[in-house]
């Protein structure tokens, strides 16, 4: 009875759509967690028979006392989607796993233990690993993305700087962070300006607050991705990070230094750039010049001459395989 007393109260939410074969994966390594979540919060969003019969089954597998359940139909959309389920969960602490995704079974346990012994922390953050469409781990471009997010030089331990770090690398993954319910309530749980990066929106908006994160230099999830999704995402992608960032400065302009605010400048201009070429790509010169021209809309500064001149050649009707070529020349 003492140990029902004070087990910790962590809510799980994972947001889904048509995808219960994943869903079953990501639900199993839930279900091998050391440290068991008190709630399971599962938002679908649409309505797929196969999902419904995937979930009964975690129902009977964890409690059924345990799994809240909502079917979205009509869809509420990726944001919004999310945002609900974070908003359903009761749990003091609550972590959000994508279902194409997974956590190692000491996920849970590792971040919450971390909390507890550092209470001055917001959040909790691990490492993760990549996987392909077929469950299998991928070193090396998990030790790529490390480096490239910048994890590769994090040790473990408590981070003052989490705004600077978002806006330099973006080191935080959402589907391996474990929230004080608290942090998300201060800042609605996702801004509504997300879009298709609500992790982004999210780091953002919580280092803004000058909040305090753990992180664990453990690769403790894996994270999954799928073969042609780069290229089905890039421009919804780029396009929402260009709405997002001006999202924040509208948000919380105010709360920024004058070092910080020319890096959210910076990181502007570089987005409205990556939207043009992606522009660029899909071979819609138009838009690309004419998104191009928003560049200086938070204030002047340099623009990235080897992107300009990606841009350039995609414009005189280079193909994607030639600039390739090129670069890799280089």
């Amino acid at each position: 009875m003492n140990d029902l007393l004070t087990r910790p109260h962590i809510s799980v939410v994972i947001p889904t759509c048509n995808r219960p074969r994943l869903l079953k994966g990501c639900l199993q390594s839930v279900l091998a967690q050391t440290l068991p979540p008190s709630e399971v919060v599962i938002s679908e969003d649409g309505s797929n028979e196969e999902t419904s019969a995937t979930v009964e089954w975690f129902r009977n597998k964890l409690g059924r006392d345990k799994v809240i359940y909502v079917r979205n139909n009509p869809p509420r959309l990726q944001l919004e989607n999310r945002r609900q389920a974070f908003k359903m969960a009761s749990g003091e602490f609550v972590a959000m796993l994508d279902d194409d995704d997974e956590w190692e079974p000491e996920f849970l346990e590792q971040t919450y233990q971390a909390l507890v012994r550092h209470p001055e922390c917001a959040f909790c953050s691990t490492d993760h690993w990549i996987m392909d469409s077929e469950s299998c781990i991928l070193p090396l471009e998990s030790e790529k993305a490390a480096h490239a997010f910048g994890r590769l030089s994090m040790t473990s331990g408590v981070y003052t700087d989490v705004l600077d770090r978002v806006l330099d690398l973006q080191p935080f993954s959402l589907h391996t962070t474990l929230f004080r319910r608290t942090v998300l309530e201060s800042v609605g749980f996702i801004p509504p300006y997300g879009g298709t990066v609500p992790d982004f929106g999210l780091f953002l908006a919580i280092g803004a607050k000058r909040a305090n994160a753990y992180y664990v230099a453990r690769r403790l999830g894996r994270y999954r991705i799928h073969q042609g999704q780069q290229t089905a995402k890039r421009l919804e992608n780029a396009k929402s990070k260009v709405d997002c960032i001006k999202g924040f400065v509208h948000e919380y302009g105010h709360c920024l230094s004058k070092r910080q605010y020319l890096k959210v400048r910076r990181m502007y201009r570089l987005s409205v750039v990556e939207l043009a070429v992606a522009y660029g790509h899909m071979g819609d010169r138009a838009s690309a010049f004419k998104t191009l021209a928003r560049c200086f809309e938070l204030g002047p500064g340099i623009l990235p001459i080897s992107r300009l001149f990606v841009l350039a050649l995609l414009a005189m009707g280079v193909t994607k395989d030639s600039i390739r070529s090129l670069v890799a020349r280089d």
